[in-house]
């Protein structure tokens, strides 16, 4: 998934999946200082792996690319590329960074519904977008509590 995660702090790092990307935006994400993995890699590494990329009790900014997702889910992007990331996968994982840090702000880019007669990718995206909120909102619940 492109932009799986981001976390700005005084260090910038981000964990970047890749799809369809350019070799030239791959360059240049790696040239930032971006960790790129593959929906597969991301798999092997477990989401425990994947947050150890990601410096604990930062501030994250996420992006959410949903043409990241295997196109069996959100057939609707512009480069629907067969072999993403499944919704429990991803719901999975933003649960994790939700309790890794402090999510600032996030969005989610590339649906485009002319292309799902469906309408199931921007049900899908915006049901994810609405799981993240509730992770989100439930650990700031918490720490308050403490």
């Amino acid at each position: 998934m492109e932009s799986s995660a981001a976390s700005y702090s005084s260090n910038t790092s981000q964990v970047h999946g890749i799809s369809s990307s350019l070799k030239e935006d791959v360059d240049a994400a790696r040239d930032y200082g971006a960790t790129i993995l593959s929906p597969k890699k991301m798999r092997d590494m477990g989401v425990k792996g994947i947050l150890d990329l990601l410096p604990k009790g930062e501030k994250y900014y996420i992006t959410i690319d949903i043409d990241g997702l295997d196109p069996s889910i959100t057939p609707g992007t512009g480069t629907p590329s067969p072999g993403g990331l499944l919704y429990d996968e991803v719901n999975e994982l933003l649960k994790a960074i939700a309790s890794h840090g402090e999510v600032i702000g996030f969005d989610c880019v590339e649906v485009a519904p002319q292309y799902d007669p469906t309408q199931m990718t921007g049900q899908t995206a915006a049901r994810v977008m609405l799981d993240l909120l509730s992770y989100v909102t439930k650990n700031k619940e918490e720490k308050e509590q403490k």
